[in-house]
């Protein structure tokens, strides 16, 4: 019998390539893969969308069938940009001579252009790989399959677990309790990151245990700034938080938004500790149902010991279901591997030649697998060697308990808060003055943060700056520029703000810069830019020349939007601010330019009459005009406005449901569960428009128009809201995979309107 994986395979692809994917998806099935295909999986009358994301969200992996049809499907694009943002594995497979999106560019794709057994073992083999390998390059992949042929191979058997929370929840005492130590009640902070490591059972074998390095975090706030670098995907991660607080006070969701921002979609086990002082009281089945990563909800107190052994339990059967906690490397690697965090704890650095030597005495001779595989150790968190930086990689390989504790050590130190972040190269004897950090040492240690943003040179290697130890006042500005854009997140980690003052520290003008903000002369302009942290928002604003503002902003725009890009899950929406008005979605007004809308109007503040808002001005505020006709391909449309206030855009048709219908359906009282389906349908009527041709568009919107305006009745009609249903399926039977919704959602509307019964 062929042994089942662990998690599936979700499949990407065009409804146009459905035969493809049938034959592929029957041979990863015939190798005991778990595969997802929406055909199979969505039951009828679900709603499609929250089924795709709830499958992502649990899936291993993604593979996207590459084909003309898929590049320009939106519904694979949706996939996708989803995919992406949950820093999901994602393998593109090549399935006829279509170029490889550009965003995918970045990732080596498999031909299976020919279906034959040398293409499905390539794929079977990277699939097999760790994705570290493959995702770096074609030629790390055949030099791990080189030596994973030449001689045996063992599991990794290894797993990273994350201990999150805020400060004094009793992280440290879990973990201690869990290693089978006594509680401790003068237990102090953890002040920087304590690592520990502890073997449980796979169940794979009685003779097999899985390694378990268990990393706990301090929980104050000057930490937070440094989870981006060692919040990881590979791992577990437990939030433990303290019974006696409320949701809100511990910071619950604050959490689980960083951990999905770094983490991806990594199990989450939430602890609430504590229990022996009060009953852990929180909403388990909302916290589940919005993070469906919450694989356990436990309530432990260290004090007692009780649920103890239950939480050692749900962490042995989560481990031992994380898909990679099992990925094979050649024996030869895994015992340098061995070798170097055998000597890590004697040495918290390790020559270059002593690496090679190692590598020689375990027969990994050529230079390419060298670098390949202490990449990889580098990548799961074993060891810290930079390759792309000449300065740090001279170092050769670090502990990384060892260079995190000493950069905790300078974030904790009291003189440096007292210097408001200036740190005196002289400092450095006081702040790192054990025997593990000696003199020729420290200063790597400030290259680190250096690397990692968190200082910047005032003089090089004399005197740095620590943003995130300015002062938090923000100090008096005599400014009167106008707000140009703003950028508001789902959880604003503090390393943002922090990172882009290290970025921009060349422009600051006149020292003007705290903790949460800083004020910037850039050319002819000068430049406000401020965090929120609580409304979770960054505000842009620029004075000075008006012709050069644009230009201004978008150097600004440039270094947030490098940030944000390198913490995939975190996705700001980005917000441009209308006076007197609420700000607007970048990419709405985007969508109203292309579909040619010149105005319309939006609401106004509190008191305040409706704002006509002129969509090409607000836009040419941040970008020309040509700029996002380069960039976004966008054509601009005639247009002419229908009888119930929907736009109607040559072959582009959108119809603007949102002020219309949607608005009408939203406010009307009825059945909420008839209420959201006809939202739903609005919704997928509304994406199925655009990929009609005018005539047809407006003849759909004209159905989906008189469906609404009967459905919302009292007592509606059958005879008329049917056959507006029946105009609706009609035309999306002509579609490809965009008209299913629309087929779904139309006849649970019909149901529910007919009290159940649908011919």
């Amino acid at each position: 019998m062929v042994e089942k994986r662990k998690g599936y395979i979700f499949m990407a692809y065009s409804h146009k390539d459905r035969k493809k994917q049938q034959l592929l998806s029957s041979e990863l099935k015939k190798h005991g893969y778990d595969v997802w295909v929406d055909d199979e999986k969505i039951a009828f009358g679900a709603e499609w969308t929250n089924s795709i994301e709830k499958a992502l969200q649990q899936a291993t992996a993604l593979i996207v069938l590459v084909s003309e049809n898929s590049n320009v499907s939106r519904w694979v694009q949706q996939e996708l940009i989803y995919a992406e943002r949950l820093q999901k594995p994602i393998y593109p497979v090549l399935t006829d001579d279509a170029n490889i999106p550009l965003h995918l560019a970045n990732i080596q794709y498999l031909d299976y252009r020919k279906p034959n057994k040398k293409a499905l073992d390539n794929l079977l083999f990277a699939l097999q790989a760790p994705f570290e390998i493959f995702a770096k390059s074609e030629e790390a992949l055949d030099v791990y399959e080189r030596n994973l042929s030449k001689k045996q191979s063992a599991p990794i058997n290894e797993i990273k677990l994350n201990i999150v929370g805020q400060g004094s929840v009793g992280k440290i005492s879990i973990l201690r309790r869990i290693l089978g130590n006594p509680f401790n009640e003068k237990e102090t902070k953890t002040d920087g990151i304590f690592i520990a490591r502890w073997y449980i059972q796979s169940v794979n074998s009685n003779a097999e245990k899985i390694k378990v390095n268990a990393w706990d975090f301090g929980g104050q706030e000057i930490m937070h700034a440094t989870h981006q670098f060692f919040l990881s995907k590979r791992s577990l991660y437990l939030l433990v938080i303290d019974s006696r607080l409320s949701q809100e006070e511990n910071r619950i969701e604050y959490w689980l938004k960083i951990i999905r921002s770094f983490g991806g979609g990594s199990p989450v086990l939430l602890i609430g500790n504590k229990i022996d002082q009060h009953p852990l009281d929180i909403d388990r089945t909302g916290l589940q149902k919005k993070y469906p990563n919450i694989v356990g909800i436990l309530e432990t107190s260290a004090a007692t010991g009780t649920g103890i052994e239950k939480l050692k339990a749900a962490i042995t059967e989560q481990v031992n279901n994380l898909p990679h906690v099992r990925d094979l490397l050649p024996e030869s690697w895994f015992a340098v591997k061995t070798k170097l965090e055998g000597l890590g704890q004697e040495e918290n650095f390790i020559t270059q030649d002593k690496y090679l030597e190692l590598c020689t005495e375990n027969e990994v001779s050529d230079e390419t697998s060298q670098r390949t595989l202490i990449g990889f150790l580098h990548d799961i968190g074993v060891v810290l060697h930079f390759q792309d930086d000449p300065r740090l990689e001279s170092l050769g390989i670090l502990n990384p308990q060892w260079v995190t504790n000493g950069v905790y050590k300078i974030l904790n130190s009291h003189e440096l808060f007292k210097n408001k972040g200036v740190l005196e190269r002289s400092m450095l004897n006081e702040i790192l003055n054990s025997s593990e950090y000696p003199s020729n040492k420290r200063l790597f240690i400030v290259d680190m943060m250096r690397k990692f943003e968190l200082c910047y040179d005032i003089v090089p290697d004399k005197k740095f700056l620590v943003p995130d130890l300015l002062p938090k006042d923000e100090p008096d500005i005599s400014f009167n520029g106008i707000p140009a854009f703003e950028y508001a997140y789902p959880v604003l980690p503090s390393s943002v703000m922090t990172r882009f003052i290290v970025r921009v520290n060349q422009k600051i003008d006149n020292g003007i810069v705290w903790r949460t903000g800083v004020f910037l002369k850039i050319g002819k302009n000068h430049a406000l830019v401020k965090a929120d942290i609580e409304d979770k928002k960054i505000s842009i604003s620029i004075g000075g020349l008006e012709y050069t503002r644009r230009d201004a902003l978008s150097a600004i725009r440039y270094q947030l939007d490098e940030i944000h890009e390198s913490i995939k899950g975190l996705n700001p929406d980005k917000l441009v601010p209308v006076p007197e008005a609420e700000s607007q979605k970048y990419e709405f007004l985007l969508q109203l330019e292309r579909s040619g809308v010149k105005e319309f109007p939006i609401p106004g503040k509190i008191g305040s009459k409706p704002v006509i808002v002129d969509v090409s001005q607000l836009l040419s505020g941040v970008e020309s005009e040509s700029q996002r006709r380069k960039e976004q391909g966008a054509t601009i449309n005639n247009y002419y406005t229908a009888s119930d206030g929907g736009i109607i855009v040559g072959r582009d048709f959108s119809g603007n449901l949102v002020s219309g219908d949607y608005n009408k359906i939203n406010s009307a009282e009825i059945d909420s569960e008839l209420k959201d389906a006809l939202l739903q349908l609005a919704e997928a009527v509304n994406a199925m428009l655009e990929k009609l041709p005018a005539e047809e568009a407006t003849e759909v919107a004209e159905d989906f128009s008189k469906l609404a305006d009967e459905a919302i009745k009292s007592k509606p009609n059958k005879k008329w809201y049917s056959v507006s249903i029946d105009g609706l399926i009609q035309a999306a039977e002509n579609l490809d995979k965009l008209g299913e919704p629309v087929i779904d959602l139309s006849k649970k509307v019909l149901s529910l309107l007919t009290g159940g019964v649908v011919k």
